[in-house]
C-alpha cells in the first residue's frame, strides 16, 4: 500500500514537473542575479504571455508551460537582454549567463523578431522590420514587396489582390489624395520609420467605408519604454543610375510625455522605357496606320521627409498630443519619344521625335491633434482633428521634329503636329477632418463603440497647354482647364463586441456615410447616402486552431481626378482625361478563414457593382481624338482562395509561403461591343530567412503575378526575386547589409489592347514596359546603428482601438 501511495505521489510530481519552465541566471562573472525579470513571450507576435522574477539565488520557475510556441527572455538593467530560440512545452534552460552592458546601455540589441506575416480577423499584418530588405527602401518599394499588392508605376495605379480601389492610411488616418499623388508621396517616404503595414481586406465599421478592395494602413514606429533612444541609417545603391538615402530617428519618453522626431532624405536617379507596337485607325491621322512607339525616360527624384510626434499626460485620465508629417519631393523627368507611323492608304511613313523636360514638385503636410479621456465607470472618449495639405506644380517643355522615310525633316506646323509645346499644371488639395469616438464595456462580455466623423476637402487645378505654331504660341482650347471642387463626407458608426464564451467572439457593426462632391455645373456633381453593415465572428477551436467569418459592404468613390474633365497631353491625337459620368462602386464581401498553427486558409466571395477601371480607351464626340480615362464596368465577381504557411524548419530557418488564387468575371460597357470576360489568376509569394554563423542573416524573397485583365487591357504574368544579407556588428556598432533587387531581371510587364473585344479606332497594340531593374540589377548597401533602448512597438492606436488590436494578435496573429 505504501508503494502504491509513493508511486502515486511520484506520478503526480512528474506530471507537475513536466509542465514547468525552470532555470538560473548568472552574470558574466558567475555571480547569481536575484530579482531579474523573466518573461514568456508569444513566438507569433512577441506579446507577453507570463512573467516572474528570479529569487535570491537567481532561480526562476513557471508552474505552467504555455501550450504554444514561445520565447523566453531575461531582462534587467545593466545587462544585455537575453532571448531563447523558439520553444514549446516544458523546458529547463539551465544556467543563463547575462552579458554586462552598464557602460553602453544606449546600444542594447534585441535579437527576437516577429514573424514577417501574421493573420488577423480583419486581414494580414506584415511586420516589415522583420525583413532585411526594408532598410534603405522607400515606402512605395516596401509596398511592392507585400503579398497581393501590385503597383503599376507606368500608369500610377495600385491594386490589392488583383483589384484597384484600395484606400491608403497613415497611422489610421485616410490620405484623401488622388492615387497618382499618393504614389508620389509614398515614393518619397522612408521605410526605416515604418513598424508594420496592415492589409485590411475585411475592415470593421470603425474604419472609413472607402476602399472596395480593402485598406492599407501604414503604421510608424513608436517608443515603448521610458528613456531616450533612436537610430540612424545610411544607404547607397547603384543600378543603371546612382541612388542614396539617409535617415535619423529620435525617441524620448518618460512617465508623463513622449516625443519622437525623424528626418529622411532620398535620392533616386533611374531610367525606364516602354514600347508600343500595333495598329490604329484614327481619321485625324489619315486613317489606318501601323505604329512603333518608343518612350525612354530618365528621372532624378529627391525627397525630404520630416515627422514629429508629441503626447502629454495631463492627469491620470487625460492625454493630449499631436503629430506632423511634412515632405517635399522634386522630380525632373527627361523623356524621349520616338514614334514611327506607317500609313496604309498613302503607303507613306513619317517619324516623330519628341523631347520633353518636366520639373515636378510636391509639398505634402499631414497634421493631427488628439485628446483621450477616461470617463466615469469605464468609458473612454477620444477626439481627434486632422489636416492634410497637398500641392503639386509640374511645368513642362516639349520640342518635336518630324522626318520622312529618307530622314529628311518635315514641316508640319499645325494644331496636331506642333514643333514645341509648353504645359503647366498646378494642383492643390486641402482636407480637414474631425472625429469623436466613444467606447464602454457594459460587462465582461459586451463592449460598445460609437463614433462620428466629418471631413471637408477643397481641390483646385489649373492646367493648360500652348502649342508653337510657326513662330508664335497658341493656347490649345482642348487642353486648358480651370477647376475647383469640394468634397463633404459625414459618417456615424456603432459597433458591438459580444464575447459569447471564452472561445467565441462576435462583432456587429453598422456605418452610415453621406458623400457629396461638387465640381461645378459643367463638370457634374455626385452624392451618395449609404449604410455599410459588417459582421465579424471568431471561434478558437483549440489552442492552435481558429475559425473566422466576416461580411462587409464597402464603396469605392471616384476621385477628384477621376471625375474632372481636364485634358492632359498624351500624344498627337491622344489625351488623358477624367470622366464626369463615373458612378461609385458598391462592394459586398464574404470571407471564411481557418488557421491551424502556422497555416492560414481563407475562402472569399466578392461582388462589385459599377467597379471603376482606370486607363480605358474611348473617343471624343467628334471621333477624332483618343481619350484615356476611367470607366465603370457593369459588375465584377471574384471567388478567391488564400493559403499562407509559416514555419521554422530549423532554429536558424524561418519560412513564409503564400498563394492567392481567384476566379474572376466582369462585363465591359464602354467598348464598341459589350463584352463579358471570365478568367483564373493567381499570385504566389515567399520569404526565406536564415540565421548564419558569424552574426550573418540571409533573406531571399520573391513574388509572381499570373496574367490578368484590367478592363479591356490584358496583362501577361510577371514577378521578381530579391535577396539580402546582413552582418550584425559586435558591441552595439549596428549592422551592415547588402540587398539586391530584381535578382533575375524578370520585372518586365507586357500588356495588350484589343484582345478582349474590339477597341475604339480599331486599336490593336502591345505595350512592353521595363523598369530600371530589368536592365540593371539594383544593389543597395546600408549601414544602420541604434542608440539608446531599442524596444519599439507599433504606433498607439487612436480611436481607442489599441485593446482590440492587441486582442486580435493574441488570438490568432
Amino acid at each position: 500500500m505504501k508503494k502504491v501511495i509513493l508511486l502515486t505521489i511520484l506520478a503526480f510530481s512528474m506530471l507537475h514537473l513536466n509542465a514547468q519552465i525552470t532555470g538560473q541566471v548568472f552574470d558574466d562573472g558567475g555571480e547569481r542575479l536575484p530579482f531579474v525579470n523573466v518573461l514568456i513571450l508569444s513566438a507569433v507576435d512577441s506579446s507577453l504571455v507570463s512573467a516572474t522574477l528570479t529569487d535570491e539565488a537567481g532561480h526562476f520557475l513557471f508552474e505552467q508551460a504555455p501550450e504554444q510556441d514561445y520565447l523566453l527572455s531575461v531582462q534587467t538593467l545593466a545587462y544585455r537582454d537575453w532571448y531563447s530560440t523558439t520553444t514549446r512545452g516544458n523546458q529547463s534552460f539551465g544556467d543563463i549567463q547575462l552579458e554586462a552592458a552598464a557602460y553602453e546601455l544606449d546600444v542594447l540589441e534585441v535579437t527576437a523578431r516577429k514573424k514577417l506575416i501574421q493573420q488577423s480577423g480583419e486581414g494580414t499584418i506584415v511586420n516589415v522590420q522583420s525583413s532585411l530588405l526594408t532598410k534603405g527602401s522607400s515606402a512605395l518599394q516596401l509596398l511592392e514587396r507585400l503579398p497581393g499588392v501590385y503597383i503599376d508605376r507606368r500608369n500610377n495605379d495600385l491594386s490589392l489582390n488583383g483589384q484597384s480601389g484600395a484606400t491608403i492610411m497613415l497611422d489610421g488616418r485616410t490620405l484623401r489624395l488622388p492615387l497618382s499623388e499618393l504614389i508620389s508621396l509614398l515614393e518619397g517616404m522612408s521605410a526605416n520609420e515604418i513598424e508594420n503595414i496592415e492589409l485590411l481586406t475585411s475592415p470593421s465599421a470603425k474604419y472609413d467605408a472607402e476602399g472596395s478592395s480593402g485598406m492599407i494602413n501604414i503604421v510608424r514606429k513608436e517608443q515603448k519604454d521610458n528613456g531616450t533612444n533612436g537610430s540612424y541609417t545610411l544607404s547607397g545603391a547603384w543600378g543603371a543610375k546612382p541612388k542614396a538615402s539617409g535617415s535619423v530617428q529620435l525617441y524620448h519618453q518618460d512617465q508623463k510625455k513622449h516625443f519622437s522626431a525623424s528626418y529622411a532624405y532620398l535620392y533616386d536617379a533611374s531610367i525606364y522605357d516602354w514600347r508600343a507596337t500595333g495598329f490604329n485607325n484614327i481619321p485625324a491621322l489619315i486613317g489606318a496606320y501601323d505604329i512603333d512607339y518608343l518612350h525612354e525616360g530618365k528621372q532624378r527624384k529627391q525627397s525630404h521627409n520630416l515627422s514629429m510626434t508629441y503626447g502629454q499626460q495631463l492627469s491620470e485620465n487625460t492625454t493630449i498630443g499631436g503629430d506632423l508629417h511634412y515632405s517635399r519631393i522634386m522630380d525632373r523627368p527627361d523623356r524621349l519619344n520616338t514614334g514611327n507611323y506607317f500609313f496604309h492608304s498613302q503607303d507613306s511613313f513619317f517619324q516623330m521625335k519628341m523631347h520633353q523636360l518636366v520639373d515636378n514638385r510636391w509639398d505634402n503636410l499631414v497634421a493631427s491633434i488628439f485628446l483621450d479621456q477616461q470617463l466615469h465607470k469605464g468609458g473612454q472618449l477620444s477626439v481627434a482633428a486632422d489636416y492634410l495639405y497637398h500641392y503639386n506644380e509640374s511645368p513642362s517643355l516639349s520640342s518635336s521634329s518630324f522626318h520622312n522615310l529618307k530622314g529628311e525633316r518635315l514641316t508640319l506646323n499645325d494644331e496636331i503636329f506642333a514643333t514645341s509645346l509648353k504645359g503647366v499644371n498646378q494642383t492643390s488639395i486641402r482636407v480637414g477632418a474631425f472625429k469623436v469616438d466613444y467606447e464602454k464595456s457594459w460587462s465582461s462580455k459586451i463592449k460598445l463603440q460609437l463614433g462620428f466623423k466629418g471631413s471637408y476637402a477643397k481641390n483646385e487645378n489649373q492646367g493648360g497647354l500652348e502649342r508653337k505654331v510657326y513662330d508664335h504660341w497658341e493656347v490649345d482650347p482642348r487642353a486648358s482647364t480651370s477647376l475647383e471642387g469640394y468634397e463633404l463626407i459625414t459618417a456615424a458608426y456603432t459597433s458591438t463586441q459580444w464575447k459569447m464564451s471564452d472561445a467565441i467572439d462576435l462583432t456587429l457593426g453598422l456605418r452610415y456615410e453621406y458623400w457629396q462632391r461638387e465640381l461645378g455645373a459643367e463638370q457634374g456633381n455626385r452624392q451618395q447616402n449609404q449604410f455599410f453593415p459588417s459582421v465579424h465572428f471568431s471561434q478558437q477551436l483549440t489552442d492552435d486552431q481558429f475559425l473566422r467569418f466576416s461580411y462587409s459592404r464597402r464603396t469605392n468613390r471616384p476621385s477628384y481626378n477621376d471625375l474632372a474633365s481636364y485634358i492632359s497631353y498624351n500624344g498627337p491625337v491622344s489625351v488623358m482625361t477624367g470622366n464626369p459620368l463615373l458612378q461609385p462602386t458598391i462592394s459586398n464581401k464574404l470571407r471564411l478563414n481557418y488557421q491551424l498553427k502556422g497555416v492560414n486558409m481563407a475562402l472569399q466571395y466578392q461582388r462589385d457593382k459599377h467597379p471603376i477601371q482606370r486607363y480605358q480607351l474611348t473617343a471624343n464626340d467628334t471621333e477624332d481624338l483618343l481619350l484615356v480615362s476611367p470607366q465603370n464596368l457593369d459588375f465584377e465577381q471574384i471567388i478567391s482562395f488564400q493559403l499562407d504557411w509559416s514555419t521554422d524548419p530549423t532554429p536558424w530557418w524561418q519560412s513564409q509561403l503564400g498563394l492567392i488564387g481567384s476566379h474572376r468575371s466582369y462585363r465591359l460597357l464602354h467598348t464598341l461591343e459589350k463584352a463579358e470576360k471570365r478568367y483564373v489568376a493567381f499570385n504566389m509569394y515567399g520569404n526565406q530567412q536564415f540565421q548564419l554563423p558569424l552574426d550573418l542573416s540571409l533573406e531571399i524573397s520573391g513574388w509572381y503575378n499570373s496574367g490578368f485583365y484590367e478592363g479591356s487591357r490584358k496583362v501577361d504574368g510577371f514577378g521578381m526575386l530579391n535577396a539580402g544579407i546582413r552582418k550584425s556588428l559586435k558591441k552595439g556598432r549596428g549592422s551592415l547589409q547588402l540587398a539586391v533587387e530584381n535578382l533575375l531581371q524578370s520585372m518586365r510587364i507586357t500588356s495588350y489592347f484589343g484582345r478582349v473585344t474590339p477597341e475604339v479606332f480599331e486599336i490593336f497594340t502591345k505595350v512592353y514596359y521595363r523598369p530600371e531593374s530589368a536592365r540593371a540589377r539594383i544593389f543597395r548597401l546600408t549601414y544602420s546603428r541604434p542608440f539608446g533602448n531599442r524596444k519599439m512597438t507599433g504606433r498607439r492606436k487612436k480611436q481607442s482601438a489599441s485593446d482590440e488590436e492587441r486582442s486580435r494578435l493574441r488570438t490568432g496573429g
